[in-house]
């Protein structure tokens, strides 16, 4: 049986709502528009990984976002037999915006040709599947997906963990993050070279602010929340020259930046043993045709659970049938295949998946 990293997080978290996300179990997904914090992050880490590959990511967010809300309004028909509401279609709309807004900041920032250059690090590839037989079992994999890899000049292998926030994560507490360890332990039982460490590349769900241009025709160097990628972008649009504003591009290239947060977190080795008694045990509950499939009540709510209304209606012994049918389908199910066509037990060197796409770009240095 195979299982994902974040299967094991929804195991321990809630055993009721792993029992209806699993691909093992039910696997439903809803089929009304996802919570826009998902919408949010699965656009962006989509033009993220379309850049790695050469492709322009704004056109790739473009387009993941008319493909994705064309599924969903195709699924909603199919099971409800009727369109999106005006509210829903809107707050689709939203989202798009606001994911095409962040990622075209993000390459802003960090560069459209190498974002990883300030870290003195290149990507080898993006969006990589992989599935590894879980010590100590008999049947049991574990699958995931790199969102990057990336390598040193010596050669280090660092994982890319793309993660679009709300509040940054600290080193505290990325230090014994869960699903970062499992990465790191499967990066180093699938390559050759030594993986050194997890990148967090945090990214915020707020966008910087635009400033105002004054009605001289200046920009208006007011103190707001933004960068200089932003502020920059407005003077280029206004045919402002960018010298008469050295102050405020020194200003904000000075100030602590709070739309991105790279941290890097090295886990030891140590902690393996551990981490495969605990991952072969966690197995064997999941796998176990007889487990418990208790539901989790949290102290601070299920606000940010899918299955809310799934859950309800079979706690307090509603129509289950009628809302498993009306608002969920069937998941598509675990990617265990390397985005290259290669089962994942193969690769033996990160260079097995080398793409020449770093050659191919073509973006400007500012848009």
């Amino acid at each position: 049986m195979n299982i994902s990293v974040t299967e094991r997080q929804d195991f321990l978290r809630c055993r009721r709502m792993w029992d209806y996300a699993s691909q093992n179990q039910m696997g439903l997904v809803p089929i009304t528009p996802p919570a826009t914090a998902l919408y949010l992050g699965s656009a962006v880490h989509h033009a993220l990984a379309s850049q790695v590959n050469g492709q322009d990511p704004l056109e790739a967010v473009k387009t993941w976002c008319e493909e994705e809300s064309e599924k969903l309004s195709a699924a909603y028909r199919s099971r409800v037999g009727a369109d999106l509401s005006r509210a829903e279609r809107a707050r689709l709309a939203e989202s798009r915006d606001k994911a095409i807004a962040i990622v075209r900041n993000y390459f802003d920032y960090y560069g459209w040709k190498q974002p990883l250059e300030d870290e003195g690090l290149e990507y080898v590839a993006a969006e990589v599947s992989w599935r590894l037989k879980i010590p100590g079992t008999n049947d049991g994999f574990l699958a995931g997906t790199f969102d990057g890899l990336a390598v040193t000049e010596n050669s280090g292998v660092w994982i890319i963990e793309h993660k679009t926030y709300t509040q940054a994560n600290t080193l505290e507490a990325l230090a014994t993050d869960d699903q970062m360890l499992h990465y790191f332990w499967a990066a180093s039982q699938l390559f050759q070279e030594p993986v050194i460490g997890v990148l967090y590349d945090g990214i915020a769900k707020k966008l910087p602010s635009v400033p105002t241009r004054l009605k001289s025709g200046a920009m208006s160097r007011a103190r707001i929340a933004t960068n200089w990628a932003t502020y920059k972008r407005a003077l280029v649009e206004a045919d402002l020259d960018l010298e008469e504003y050295d102050d405020v591009r020194e200003l904000l290239v000075d100030r602590p930046n709070p739309f991105y947060k790279r941290i890097r977190v090295i886990f030891p080795t140590s902690s393996f043993a551990c981490l495969e008694q605990n991952l072969a045990e966690l197995y064997r509950d999941m796998s176990d045709p007889n487990t418990s499939k208790y539901p989790n009540f949290r102290w601070e709510g299920c606000w940010d659970c899918s299955y809310s209304d799934l859950c309800k209606a079979q706690q307090f012994d509603g129509d289950f049938d009628f809302v498993r049918g009306t608002q969920f389908r069937r998941s598509e199910g675990h990617r265990t295949v390397l985005t290259y066509g290669k089962e994942a037990q193969v690769v033996k060197s990160v260079y097995d998946l080398q793409r020449s796409a770093h050659d191919r770009r073509i973006f400007p240095d500012y848009r």
